[in-house]
């Protein structure tokens, strides 16, 4: 039987890099990724949220939603972005623990891309608002070019403690890249975080506005959240709606039956 040469890593690269290239442009004919989230369920607008520190908005996006196969375009994407940029890193790095997936498939998309193998370095989460490298890769990351990797930005509190960890690690060189930077009054979006940790350059592959209205607990929610003075529908089964609900009802269970439209049920 006849023996096949094995196919040269290089030839790989390039032909599995061309069919992500063009996936990519395929990609912004349907709509481009914004569209993509959207179908997937990621990306949810004109509704009523509870975030997880208790504001009010219009606008969910949650990339953990995305299964390894799902997030494939959004990695491709990314590493497309910072291929061009001609920065050049050494190593991805992710802000633990929801981008750590991305930050795998980036790495990966970037090699071929750019023809050349790029680490994936791991960082852990230590105490409340600490990291830690995983292992040996604090000694790869001094003196390196890294890209810190991060999903979703909403207040970008986490973004900016990690990004100054990683910068405070002896690195050459730092870029940061967000899937979505979810603009409100408690985000002022990436590049102004950029600036907190000294990050050489930043980017987001979508920008969406949204707003965020702080409801101190134990006060009636109308006087501060516009969408719950009118009436708005609250969405229980995303984000923390039915958390609240069940707490506001114990002290404004007039509002909690009317948003829920359970009086109406009772009429």
């Amino acid at each position: 039987m006849k023996k096949f040469k094995a196919i040269p890593r290089e030839i790989v690269f390039a032909m599995v890099g061309f069919l992500a290239l063009t996936y990519i442009d395929a990609m912004k004919v349907k709509g481009g990724l914004k569209r993509y989230l959207k179908r997937k369920g990621v990306v949810i607008d004109r509704d009523h949220f509870v975030y997880t520190k208790g504001g009010h908005g219009d606008v969910y996006v949650n990339i953990k939603g995305l299964n390894a196969f799902q997030l494939i375009p959004v990695a491709m994407q990314m590493a497309y972005e910072i291929h061009i940029s001609g920065f050049k890193p050494d190593a991805i790095v992710a802000v633990p623990y929801g981008a750590d997936v991305l930050a795998s498939q980036v790495a990966l998309f970037y090699s071929l891309f750019s023809g050349e193998e790029i680490r994936n370095l791991k960082l852990m989460k230590e105490g409340k608002d600490g990291f830690s490298w995983y292992k040996d890769n604090g000694d790869y990351a001094k003196g390196a070019r890294l890209a810190l990797i991060e999903d979703v930005i909403n207040t970008g509190g986490s973004l900016v403690r990690c990004g100054k960890f990683v910068r405070d690690s002896g690195t050459q060189a730092l870029i940061c890249w967000v899937v979505c930077d979810r603009l409100s009054d408690n985000n002022p979006g990436l590049p102004v975080l950029g600036e907190e940790f000294q990050a050489d350059e930043t980017g987001a592959l979508l920008s969406i506005k949204a707003a965020n209205y702080d409801v101190p607990e134990g006060v009636d929610p109308t006087i501060h959240c516009p969408f719950c003075a009118e009436g708005r529908k609250m969405n229980t089964s995303i984000g923390h709606g039915k958390a609240f609900l069940a707490k506001i009802g114990k002290n404004f269970p007039t509002f909690h039956d009317w948003i829920t439209g359970e009086s109406k049920l009772n009429q």
